[in-house]
């Protein structure tokens, strides 16, 4: 079973959804049907609001049914054993929305703490999933392999730090799987389409655009995204214009998306 908490989880909501799995065995013992085992995924456990007590009703219930293997009926006020169950939680750090849970809480489960991949870490986890794809690819194409990981982490790492969420903007919250979509999108390129290095690059903006620029619904994040680079824009009629960059990415208003302008930093030395 699988439940996502949110900050309107309640210790009466997390009981109900249980008890909704299980079957009376006994009087007073739940358990699930069939002679079964239940394996309870909570994710995002810490993500319940606080009483104005400072404690979280629902984690507070989890750490009743782990110490004691029980909780109680609302209604009758009667013992209720629940059994074959087993807890499985996640959670991200504290902020954004998520709280610090208790120690009385931490101290019920056995704690793994899983840190976010370096830039190192992401070369490599990447890079061994889009080089195997791009094996197959044309010659020109095969070689952008690393550069097109690395320009591929740098956007991701550029919004990251810079579009934060806020109020207002909720949903600006970028992780590793933006990241993987982003790859995900380039690993579904055909070897018969996208043989070229504009191909290829075509490519790559169209997959940012739709997995980061789609969110940006506020006219200064996408004056942020398409900034005016007339220095880069001048590079690139100058430098590129074998490879028909500038039909492309370069439009009258002299506007260069800022995943373009990354994308084109690291790969000028293999454009030029």
């Amino acid at each position: 079973m699988v439940m996502n908490f949110s900050a309107q989880t309640s210790s009466n909501s997390l009981q109900e959804t249980i008890e909704g799995r299980l079957e009376k065995r006994t009087r007073g013992v739940f358990a699930p049907p069939g002679g079964k085992k239940l394996v309870c995924f909570l994710d995002d456990l810490n993500m319940p609001k606080k009483s104005v007590f400072g404690f979280m009703p629902a984690l507070e219930l989890l750490k009743l049914w782990i110490d004691n293997g029980f909780w109680y009926d609302r209604m009758k006020q009667e013992v209720k054993q629940i059994k074959n169950c087993q807890l499985l939680c996640a959670m991200a750090p504290p902020g954004g929305g998520r709280s610090k849970i208790s120690l009385r809480v931490q101290a019920c489960f056995s704690l793994l703490n899983v840190t976010t991949p370096n830039d190192k870490q992401m070369r490599r986890i990447f890079g061994t999933i889009l080089l195997a794809k791009l094996a197959d690819f044309e010659a020109e194409v095969k070689q952008m392999g690393d550069n097109l990981i690395m320009v591929c982490i740098n956007v991701f790492t550029t919004i990251f730090s810079e579009l934060l969420p806020t109020p207002s903007k909720g949903h600006y919250i970028f992780n590793m799987r933006d990241l993987a979509k982003v790859i995900q999108g380039l690993l579904n390129g055909n070897k018969d389409v996208f043989h070229t290095k504009i191909s290829m690059l075509q490519l790559f903006c169209h997959e940012c655009l739709r997995v980061y620029g789609d969110r940006m619904w506020d006219p200064v994040d996408r004056q942020w995204l398409w900034v005016s680079d007339d220095k880069l824009c001048d590079f690139l009629e100058k430098n590129v214009q074998s490879l028909k960059l500038t039909r492309f990415c370069l439009p009258k208003r002299r506007k260069l998306s800022l995943l373009l302008k990354l994308f084109i930093e690291t790969f000028h030395t293999q454009l030029s």
